[in-house]
């Protein structure tokens, strides 16, 4: 059996986590939430905890995350993790799986300790779903590490001295629609008019970004799609919108791929999901906003690539946008720049892997 872990603190752990899970057998693996394991107040003070910091004081959430990277602090968040979720830990120490995916680093640092005390015996694989790595990442007794880049190899390898062999070098795990959905017909399925530029409009499940602003600028001069998410106001603001040249509103959209196949240019928050869905579709890049720290690595992956721009402030986002969609040759330079970006099925390689080890256990 594989277990396949993910927090549910912001979307993109969970996205990673299913598309492993997707690809493997019915029945062969165990996909959940680390969260589900906690008390309810507790699971509530995270993930509302982290909406609240990520979307309105982004400066102590950089703190945060600032002193966590000091092996003391991370030595109190292992000791507290260990008290919260010591339900779990009876769990698997019982059921003592032989493969183990993490895609979050709570999970990940959890797994470490219980294979370095000699309390479980699996081959542990952790998903890092970023540009960079941060130390909470790296554990002794992970197995394998599967990396987004070779810059994130060679930080695993060069700064934190994990064997080159033990990191493997696949991109982000994407969802099956990525790799096989249909794109003939899209146009008609979601009524778009021919040869109209498309923006589309997205973040995170927070819907955190300056959406009215803009699709006030935007929404006569080309195509919208936009994924508001939880922000009612939006969507509202939205519905209100008088003769817009296209327009389409979602608060969630499982066929993101589709989405993706439909847009010329896509404004979105740095997750790393997020990036690594857009590198597959080739659809450059403007952001809109990025968690401190960890999309920190991300935004400099695309600025470093020539694939997108992170503008500083509105009147700067609003300006890039107008010289994208004003000037075609802006948007073929983009396009051009993704020539060199090799997207792999990572969640399919993840389960060769996994089947694998699992057969030399």
């Amino acid at each position: 059996m594989v277990w396949i872990g993910y927090v549910s603190c912001g979307s993109g752990h969970k996205k990673a986590a299913q598309a492993i899970h997707q690809v493997l057998s019915p029945g062969t693996s165990f996909l959940f939430d680390l969260m589900d394991f906690s008390p309810g107040v507790v699971k509530f003070i995270y993930e509302q905890g982290y909406k609240l910091l990520v979307k309105y004081l982004p400066f102590i959430w950089r703190f945060i995350y600032f002193i966590y990277s000091y092996s003391f602090f991370s030595r109190i968040l292992l000791f507290s993790h260990r008290l919260i979720f010591r339900s779990f830990l009876k769990k698997i120490i019982k059921e003592n799986p032989q493969v183990v995916i993490s895609t979050h680093f709570f999970f990940s640092q959890l797994v470490s300790f219980l294979k370095q005390k000699k309390l479980l015996d699996c081959r542990h694989i952790t998903v890092v779903t970023d540009y960079g790595v941060y130390p909470l990442w790296v554990n002794k007794d992970t197995d394998y590490y599967i990396a987004a880049t070779e810059k994130v190899k060679s930080q695993l390898v060069d700064f934190y001295k994990v064997e080159p062999d033990r990191v493997k070098v696949w991109g982000l795990p994407l969802r099956r629609g990525f790799f096989t959905a249909v794109k003939e017909g899209l146009e008609g399925k979601y009524k778009k008019p021919d040869n109209i530029f498309t923006i589309f409009l997205f973040s995170s499940e927070f819907g955190i970004g300056p959406f009215k602003r803009i699709i006030e600028a935007f929404y006569k001069k080309c195509g919208l799609i936009v994924i508001y998410a939880d922000n009612k106001h939006i969507r509202d603001y939205i519905a209100s919108l008088k003769e817009p040249l296209y327009l389409l509103g979602f608060d969630y959209k499982e066929e993101i791929w589709d989405l993706l196949d439909l847009c010329d240019l896509v404004v979105t928050k740095a997750g790393g999901l997020s990036i690594s869905e857009s590198l597959l579709k080739k659809k450059p890049m403007v952001f809109i906003h990025a968690i401190p720290g960890q999309e920190d690595y991300n935004i400099k992956f695309i600025l470093d690539n020539g694939l997108g721009f992170n503008p500083k402030g509105i009147q700067d986002l609003i300006e890039t946008i107008n010289k994208i969609v004003d000037n075609p040759e802006i948007l073929a330079k983009l396009n051009k720049s993704f020539d060199k970006i090799n997207v792999q099925d990572c969640a399919l390689k993840i389960k060769e892997l996994a089947l694998k080890v699992d057969a030399e256990y």
